[in-house]
């Protein structure tokens, strides 16, 4: 999950207004990772990356820095229930 999240904030600072395309690409992850959010508010530490499932028992709140710096980009609180989730049972 750390190398997942490490890429797709760094697909995000690419893009410029003047092209999104590295944004948008990251974007589709994100809304998988959102749907990956866990009872306890966090993510699955290790995944299939094809799949989605799981791969440890270990867990992590490691996406919630990425949908932070979406939300800040995008102007956007898209991410605010995942974040706040998370938040909310001490795990951010």
């Amino acid at each position: 999950m750390n190398w997942l999240v490490e890429h797709l904030e760094y697909m995000v600072r690419l893009a410029t207004d003047a092209d999104y395309t590295p944004m948008q690409r990251a974007l589709h992850p994100a809304h998988i990772l959102v749907t990956l959010q866990g009872a306890d508010g966090s993510w699955p530490a290790r995944i299939n990356l094809m799949t989605g499932e799981a791969l440890a028992t270990e867990r992590t709140i490691t996406p919630v820095r990425l949908f932070r710096l979406l939300q800040q980009r995008l102007s956007s609180s898209e991410f605010s229930v995942a974040i706040t989730h998370a938040e909310s049972l001490g795990k951010g």
